[in-house]
């Protein structure tokens, strides 16, 4: 299980995998119903998925999706006050929507950006439009990866004041 906070103004999100918000009591409510497009979608595609309502969280269940993802070079005690770190990784993706792939196509913008935390490094991922994802175009930097990121669950808490 991962939790998830949406920042609105990038729309990113940050995972912190050792947060566990899903207690022995039971749920508040219990609604499994299929994807509702979140207003922080806007007109842009975003990962699909079932929600159960817990206490003042979400329990999202994601469909398997596809994703670009670009390792963001350096992660010191300053990257936690100053990201500037996370423009490199940003315009590695950036570059790749926009035909730096062996297709030499642009890619739909979809949302959110994700930042993913794996031991000492952080990822930031663009998702892969879903009419893309059988077979995404590959990119020409090495330092941008595709990644099928099989059905996982996340706890969410979505600040709708923040945004």
């Amino acid at each position: 299980m991962k939790f998830l906070v949406f920042a609105c103004l990038l729309q990113l999100s940050i995972a912190m995998p050792w947060f566990n918000f899903r207690t022995s009591s039971a749920p508040t409510t219990t609604t499994a119903a299929p994807f509702p497009k979140p207003e922080f979608c806007g007109k842009y595609e975003c990962p699909e998925y079932e929600t159960e309502q817990l206490r003042g969280y979400e329990l999202r269940t994601y469909r398997p999706s596809v994703w670009a993802s670009a390792k963001v070079p350096s992660l010191d005690m300053e990257y936690w006050e100053n990201r500037d770190d996370s423009i490199v990784a940003y315009m590695k993706l950036f570059n790749y929507i926009r035909g730096a792939n062996d297709r030499n196509i642009t890619v739909a913008r979809t949302v959110p950006v994700v930042y993913s935390h794996e031991k000492d490094e952080v990822w930031m991922n663009f998702m892969i439009p879903a009419n893309m994802s059988d077979n995404p175009p590959q990119p020409t930097d090495t330092d941008v990866q595709i990644y099928r990121a099989d059905s996982d669950q996340y706890y969410v808490r979505y600040n709708k004041k923040a945004c």
